[in-house]
Order: C-alpha cells, then sequence, then structure tokens
C-alpha cells in the first residue's frame, strides 16, 4: 500500500509542477518584461532636446601600484 501511496504522490507532485510551468512561469515573464519596457520608455522620454550636447567622461584611474612597492620599470635583458 505504501508503494502505492508513493507513486501517487509523485504523480501528483509531476501534475502540480506541470501546471505550475504552464501558467504561473509565463506570468512571471510577462511581468518581467512589461517592468523592463517600463523602464526603457522612461529613459528615452527622458533624453536632452536636440541640440544640446553632454560630454560624459570617465575618471582617470590613480596609480596602480602600491607606494610602498616602487615604481615598475622595463628592462630588456642582456645576454
Amino acid at each position: 500500500m505504501a508503494f502505492l501511496r508513493t507513486i501517487l504522490i509523485i504523480i501528483i507532485v509531476v501534475y502540480v509542477l506541470k501546471l505550475i510551468g504552464r501558467y504561473v512561469i509565463p506570468l512571471l515573464i510577462k511581468r518581467q518584461i512589461n517592468k523592463f519596457q517600463q523602464e526603457n520608455n522612461r529613459q528615452t522620454y527622458q533624453q536632452k532636446p536636440e541640440g544640446e550636447v553632454t560630454v560624459e567622461k570617465e575618471k582617470p584611474e590613480g596609480k596602480k601600484f602600491n607606494s610602498d612597492e616602487g615604481e615598475y620599470v622595463d628592462y630588456e635583458e642582456i645576454n
């Protein structure tokens, strides 16, 4: 009897997972797509008027080495 009960539980779980995959997951995907579209629409409406120019510069990176280590010097090996 326990074997049949286990088989029945497995069948019910598989059926529930199929229902979730068929109905719930597409709803979540549609909601996420709508969210991305709304965010994209907000960004397009915030564009600057035609003819206005903005220049965005990247911040210059500081030293890439620690001051305690010293400065790196290229050298060529002599035979």
